[in-house]
């Protein structure tokens, strides 16, 4: 699995966003965040290539 490929579990993604997991999950239903990647039925990551692409948007905005 490349790099690209990884996923981050979704309660990985505050440690690397700097984000809540509440709002984080928020910006999921607003449309406003990465599409998540279903792991398990109750279980979701996202892809690291994703999160770092949209984490370069946030930077543009500050």
């Amino acid at each position: 699995m490349t790099t690209e490929n990884l996923i981050i579990r979704r309660i990985d993604t505050p440690a690397r966003t700097g984000l809540s997991l509440s709002t984080i999950d928020r910006l999921r239903r607003e449309g406003r965040f990465v599409p998540a990647v279903r792991l398990a039925e109750k279980a979701v990551g996202f892809l690291k290539a994703d999160l770092d692409a949209w984490l370069a948007t946030r930077k543009e905005v500050a």
